[in-house]
């Protein structure tokens, strides 16, 4: 995960990972690991070193279950970015020493195109915002309601075609964003979201106002524009012109004078 993203994401899935276990009576012990390989910041690789264990004691370790999140992507292809020879070699490790394990957002695309070479595609645009699923399978991890709303921000995408083509289950789908949920059952039941479900109700705009720095510090091209199917109430009016491709004299010195909540900062 991105080094502005480590402690929210740890928190996040800590929190679903506790609700799911004092609802099922299930004890669950939360270890946290990071592939080296990663390109991170002082605070980032500080961070992975206080809080994170070695990836080699999770080889050595007895662990049942794994959730392997994505970062934001670097390179053109998967196989360019500095860490997948790493990441690559933890698919082929989960899938013979897990009973399960989670591949979230770019994780999933990394652990599809390794298992059976199911190649992502660039979208034209990022995939931002909240969209409502529908199931499309019965299976257990789907069990409830026949649809729901989860929030998908990458940018990048795996069709469903090829994905049964290759053998994938198709536990849920969107009319705009896609395949939700997929899976494949070998050795160890391999869970795969496209989505984020552990977002909490800021994290989109968290994104967003990352990019919209980005955008104003000159470090990328375009404007970001708002996440989908979100309700903003009451943004800064500079933010708002910009994510309408608008601009005038009392937007620019907006701008020039434009910081960041301090929650937002890190």
């Amino acid at each position: 995960m991105p080094d502005a993203a480590l402690r929210i994401t740890e928190r996040q899935v800590c929190d679903l990972l506790t609700r799911a276990a004092a609802a099922t009576g299930i004890a669950v012990s939360f270890r946290l690991f990071s592939l080296p390989e990663v390109p991170r910041s002082d605070i980032g690789r500080d961070h992975c070193r206080r809080f994170h264990e070695p990836i080699v004691a999770l080889r050595e370790g007895d662990v049942a279950g794994l959730i392997v999140t994505g970062t934001e992507p670097r390179a053109p292809s998967l196989e360019r970015e500095p860490y997948w020879p790493a990441l690559a070699g933890l698919v082929d490790w989960a899938a013979n020493h897990t009973v399960s394990t989670i591949w979230s957002c770019l994780a999933s695309h990394a652990a599809a195109w390794r298992l059976d070479r199911v190649e992502r595609q660039p979208l034209g645009r990022k995939m931002f915002g909240v969209f409502e699923c529908e199931k499309t399978e019965e299976h257990r991890l789907v069990e409830g309601p026949a649809r729901w709303r989860v929030p998908h921000s990458r940018f990048n995408t795996v069709s469903e075609e090829a994905l049964r083509r290759a053998g994938y289950r198709i536990l849920s789908r969107s009319a705009e964003a896609g395949v939700d949920v997929f899976v494949k059952e070998a050795s160890s039941l391999f869970v795969f979201l496209q989505g984020h479900p552990e977002y909490d109700a800021t994290s989109l705009f968290g994104e967003y106002r990352r990019d919209l720095r980005r955008y104003l510090a000159g470090e990328r091209d375009g404007h970001p524009e708002l996440p989908q199917a979100i309700s903003v109430i009451g943004p800064p009016r500079c933010c708002w012109l910009f994510a309408n491709g608008r601009s005038d004299s009392a937007t620019s010195g907006c701008c020039r004078n434009f910081r960041p909540p301090r929650s937002a900062r890190n």
